[in-house]
């Protein structure tokens, strides 16, 4: 899915963010870290504005996919972590 991205125009590529941002959540980890993958390509500005979007729902899977892409967005060479137990403690806090 990555590589198809960069064959994307540019005005399509937000539509594509929002799709893949309605996915956050959703699936195994492996389809997960392929959407944040794919979001990654997207580029910053549209990827952090997903990002901001999903952290306002009130699902732990969603904001915790979400803090998983953003933690890739900051060092690409992350693992891939949905860190259930910590997402938890920042979100009921």
């Amino acid at each position: 899915m990555r590589a198809a991205v960069v064959l994307i125009p540019d005005g399509e590529k937000a539509d594509l963010a929002k799709v893949l941002g309605d996915q956050l959540g959703r699936e195994d980890r492996e389809m997960q870290l392929s959407h944040s993958g794919t979001l990654l390509v997207l580029g910053e500005v549209v990827v952090k504005a997903i990002i901001q979007n999903a952290l306002k729902i009130s699902s732990l899977t969603i904001v915790a996919h979400a803090s998983a892409t953003e933690r890739l967005l900051a060092d690409p060479e992350a693992v891939f972590e949905l860190d259930m137990e910590q997402e938890k403690k920042i979100y009921f806090r």
